[in-house]
């Protein structure tokens, strides 16, 4: 079983409705991509089998009727690097689509962040000197490079720069957990707009790195509907395990929070992440401990949002590309390199 590359593309298309200028033609890139080199999305490729994989072998936290449920709809895999996940039917058949640079990008925020926090811990006092003598703060400028990667890749789609290769075995695995739960999530989101009736006839439901206009006191039917998405997969965990769930998606959405600071609000489709994480963390249960984890996260990303709305109001107030420009990608690189060249000299992996 296949998807052509034409329906495939057909199917991207579809997904433009309603969001920003910049996130529509990233999604035209892709599709123009998708037609000349004839990708196509395969039940029985490496990357479907991935996420098939990913359920099996984390059964123990989904609800039974979940497993059941999965196996009555196709699960797609696309190897390409576009970042985007989508519901829809084609044959009357429901179907989820996940692109493999939409998991490349969960990975390296997870793996970004905890790189970052691993040198703030073992390497804070380490300090590169620039060609002028001046020091500066490794573990800062290694936090620009890592983002300037990633202003990057959501403006030209170029391939990240792996970072998981720096961690240890304690490390590593915490993000290896962290991208399989976060995975299941939004296989399992994907799953809800299919049973929750939210593939009303000619539409498709999709989660790329798109950033959200929410007005709290108005939802839209697309932003309810995300939102009612969002509670079907977290009823679809084991209770137990949805305390592990939140704290995933943490690294699953950051990327989204992300857009959120820099970019602002240009689409009305997607509540904001803030407002994501706070319905699922009001409905999981959580222990005090885990509450103030993610209630400090997410109230540290309103912050962020509210300090940077004026940068973004003030002419040529395009945050992400004023990265770009702070950082050129291959200065980025070159950071990224040395410190991963110290880390390995010092400590060999961190964490």
């Amino acid at each position: 079983m296949s998807i052509s590359s034409e329906e495939l593309a057909d199917l991207l298309e579809r997904t433009t409705h309603g969001i920003s200028p910049a996130a529509t033609d990233a999604i035209r890139t892709a599709v123009n991509s998708i037609r000349i080199r004839r990708i196509s999305a395969e039940l029985d490729s490496a990357h479907s089998h991935h996420l098939r994989s990913t359920i099996d072998a984390h059964q123990e936290i989904l609800d039974p009727d979940a497993i059941e449920r999965f196996s009555n709809v196709g699960v797609y895999g696309v190897d390409f690097h576009h970042a985007n996940a989508l519901a829809c039917t084609r044959q009357s058949e429901p179907c989820i689509v996940v692109f493999k640079g939409f998991l490349d990008l969960i990975r390296y925020f997870a793996s970004l962040v905890t790189v970052m926090s691993e040198l703030q811990h073992h390497r804070a006092n380490a300090v590169i000197y620039d060609g002028e003598g001046r020091a500066h703060s490794e573990v800062e400028l290694f936090s620009l490079a890592g983002f300037s990667n990633l202003a990057d890749f959501i403006i030209s789609g170029r391939p990240l720069v792996p970072l998981r290769d720096m961690l240890g075995s304690q490390a590593g695995q915490n993000v290896d957990l962290g991208v399989a739960v976060s995975t299941i999530f939004i296989l399992l989101h994907e799953l809800g707009h299919v049973e929750l009736g939210h593939l009303r006839k000619g539409t498709v439901r999709a989660e790329t790195t798109q950033i959200a206009l929410l007005e709290p006191q108005a939802l839209n039917r697309e932003q309810t509907e995300e939102l009612e998405a969002d509670a079907f997969a977290l009823k679809m965990i084991q209770p137990e395990y949805r305390a592990l769930i939140q704290s995933s998606l943490i690294f699953a959405l950051g990327s989204f929070a992300f857009l959120e600071a820099f970019s602002g609000g240009k689409s009305k489709s997607h509540p904001f992440t803030f407002n994501r994480l706070s319905k699922l963390a009001e409905a999981s249960n959580l222990s005090k401990i885990d509450r103030q984890i993610v209630e400090g996260w997410i109230e540290d990303r309103v912050r962020n949002f509210r300090s940077l709305s004026n940068a973004r109001a003030d002419p040529g107030g395009n945050i992400i590309a004023n990265i770009g420009l702070t950082m050129p990608r291959d200065h980025a690189l070159s950071i990224i390199h040395e410190v991963r060249r110290r880390v390995a000299a010092d400590h060999g992996v961190l964490g």
